[in-house]
């Protein structure tokens, strides 16, 4: 089975019930949050059990606090994202429309393209 994350409180309440086991703080808790994320999901995908999600919110607010951990710059641009496009409150969904063009005009995708050629060839200057 492996090394499994569990709740703070787990290692007491094994050890006051005769469960045995080994404990230990993660060496990588990023891993170990993001595999929990799925074990979560795949909890409440299974179940349908609303309680799952909450367990899910926890894993995910403690890989957050790991990777911004004073709420800072990831926070302010998430929430500048959500001014600008919105939340997933309406639940809206989009399918693209195969072989339908983009709005932008043919001088508009020319210079696109140079911009991406010249990345590229920035790129292979570089050696990478």
């Amino acid at each position: 089975m492996g090394w499994k994350l569990v709740r703070d409180r787990n290692e007491e309440w094994c050890r006051a019930n005769g469960v045995s086991g080994q404990w230990r703080t993660s060496p990588d808790p990023r891993s170990a949050l993001l595999k929990k994320i799925f074990e979560e999901a795949g909890e409440y995908a299974e179940h349908r059990d609303p309680a799952e999600l909450y367990d899910l919110l926890e894993v995910v607010e403690a890989l957050i606090d790991l990777e911004d951990p004073d709420g800072g710059k990831f926070a302010r641009a998430h929430g500048a994202k959500v001014r600008e496009m919105g939340s997933f409150g309406q639940l809206i969904e989009w399918c693209p429309v195969p072989g339908a063009g983009d709005n932008r005009t043919e001088a508009e995708r020319r210079a696109v393209d140079e911009a991406i050629e010249a990345l590229r060839e920035r790129l292979a200057g570089d050696g990478n």
